[in-house]
């Protein structure tokens, strides 16, 4: 008979499970939050690229 108090096998294996699940979520979300920054960094990178095009388009028509 089982000890009052303590799980079962199938129970301990079932809290084992759903720390695992946690953990990968998180490591999910990082690997989420990461990609993000990213992008938006090339996001940023790109924007000063369009902004440098323009200045030479601007510079060509005032010429």
């Amino acid at each position: 008979e089982d000890e009052p108090g303590r799980n079962t096998p199938r129970e301990s294996q079932i809290q084992i499970n759903i720390i695992l699940f946690i953990i990968q979520l998180s490591a999910l979300r990082k690997h989420h939050e990461e990609e993000i920054h990213h992008h938006q960094k090339e996001i940023e990178r790109l924007q000063k690229e369009i902004e440098r095009h323009k200045h030479k388009i601007k510079q060509l028509k005032d010429d």
